[in-house]
């Protein structure tokens, strides 16, 4: 019995054993079909996850874009203002003050200056100049020229503005012309010359600064008045102070000596009395005297009082005193 149950589990193993060889056959057969769907599904995957980093990347090439245009745009004020200062055309520093008028007044010819640069007729010069029958290369030599030439008179012209006082412009405007002329010598050759026009600019420029270095120059002098005035009324304070003083002990002596002549003369007789009697009379005019020059002192004071208010120089005067 045992042997029989032994035969059936060795046939049912050789059995499933065939049958499990068999299938491992057929498996291998369909294994290159099971590996590229395998590889498919991983390609697959692998592309999903290509496809959300690159479009993880374009945003940011975008965001990137976004930012780089925002900060072109930003420097780009500084770029024209980099390319006029390659013309040698820097902001002026001028010594304005407060007066806005002026600045504004500044400003607007300064921007008609770079944009007769920008236009490019701030000067004349060729279009047809060639090097070694280039006129690529002849444009680019007659660029640098203009280029040195408004470098040149724009350097040593604004120098000079900054150099003009309330009472020498007649010699800063002339040095300015032949300036002009110097540098448009030195573009004859080229045919490249600086317009009257931009020069003209200059003179403009040249004008607004002395005409507010008049301005000052008055406000200095009337302010200087203004001090020597303060100062003479200090003195005259003063004296009249000295004054009042020397007639108060003056009137103090006089009535003083009148107050024992006339108790003297109550006692006295005779030639006394009468001498005391000339004495009192003399004291009476004496402190009289006192007493006139007393109201005349106390009228100047008031006179000197009222003069602080210097009426000949109006709000300005009051607008220093409030400042000092």
């Amino acid at each position: 019995m045992f042997e029989l149950f032994f035969v059936v589990i060795l046939a049912l193993f050789i059995f499933v054993s065939h049958k499990y060889i068999k299938a491992r056959q057929r498996l291998k057969r369909f294994q290159p079909i099971i590996d590229v769907e395998r590889e498919a599904s991983r390609i697959e995957r692998a592309n999903k996850s290509a496809k959300a980093e690159r479009e993880k990347t374009e945003k940011e090439i975008e965001q990137a874009s976004d930012e780089v245009e925002r900060l072109q745009e930003q420097l780009r004020p500084l770029e024209d203002e980099l390319d006029m200062q390659s013309f040698g055309l820097y902001e002026p520093k001028y010594d304005f003050e407060n007066s806005e008028q002026y600045k504004t007044e500044l400003s607007a010819i300064r921007r008609e200056q770079k944009e007769l640069i920008r236009r490019k007729t701030a000067l004349l010069y060729p279009s047809n100049w060639t090097v070694n029958n280039s006129v690529r290369a002849g444009q680019k030599m007659v660029n640098e020229k203009i280029k040195l030439m408004l470098r040149a008179f724009n350097g040593e012209s604004d120098s000079l503005i900054m150099k003009v006082k309330y009472n020498n412009i007649v010699s800063i405007e002339r040095r300015i012309e032949s300036l002009f002329n110097a540098v448009n010598r030195l573009g004859e050759t080229m045919g490249c010359q600086i317009t009257r026009e931009y020069f003209n600019l200059k003179i403009n420029e040249l004008s607004l600064v002395h005409g507010f270095e008049e301005i000052k120059q008055e406000e200095k002098e009337e302010q200087r008045a203004i001090r020597e005035q303060m100062r003479e009324e200090e003195r005259a304070r003063k004296e009249i102070e000295r004054e009042r003083i020397k007639v108060e002990k003056e009137q103090a002596r006089y009535q003083k000596a009148l107050e024992k002549a006339r108790r003297d003369v109550e006692q006295a007789t005779g030639e006394k009395h009468s001498k005391l009697q000339s004495e009192i009379e003399r004291l009476n005019e004496l402190l009289a005297e006192a007493e006139a020059n007393k109201e005349r002192v106390k009228s100047r004071a008031e006179m000197t009082r009222s003069g602080l208010e210097l009426p000949r120089f109006g709000g300005v005067f009051r607008a220093c005193v409030s400042s000092l």
